[in-house]
């Protein structure tokens, strides 16, 4: 399974609505993401460019959009961007494999 970042920046209307019922909406979201296949790991609130950043596992790439496009179809969010992680443990690996194939390329700066 694969993990992924989103940042979403939320609709005001979405802030007005949750500051007139306060709610924790990481239940509903761990469900989409269960019935798509995925697990929510974390939910939190931020603080910069995003409003809401989650920790999301999934088994491809198709199934944690679906959950996306799912939430962003509620029409809560302004905007998201998602990014795909890749475990430190598996970079290693990654790195090893680009070292082999690099061939004769040289960077610039070698």
């Amino acid at each position: 399974m694969a993990w992924y970042l989103t940042r979403t920046r939320l609709a005001p209307e979405t802030v007005g609505a949750l500051m007139n019922e306060p709610q924790d909406r990481s239940v509903q979201v761990g469900e989409v993401a269960e019935a798509n296949g995925c697990k929510l790991h974390h939910m939190f609130w931020a603080m910069g460019d995003c409003d809401v950043v989650t920790l999301i596992e999934g088994p491809s790439d198709e199934d944690v959009m679906a959950v996306l496009m799912t939430i962003f179809a509620g029409g809560a969010a302004n905007a998201m961007s998602t990014t795909k992680l890749i475990p430190m443990s598996d970079g290693v690996d990654i790195l090893r494999t680009a070292a082999e194939r690099r061939g004769d390329y040289k960077a610039l700066t070698e």
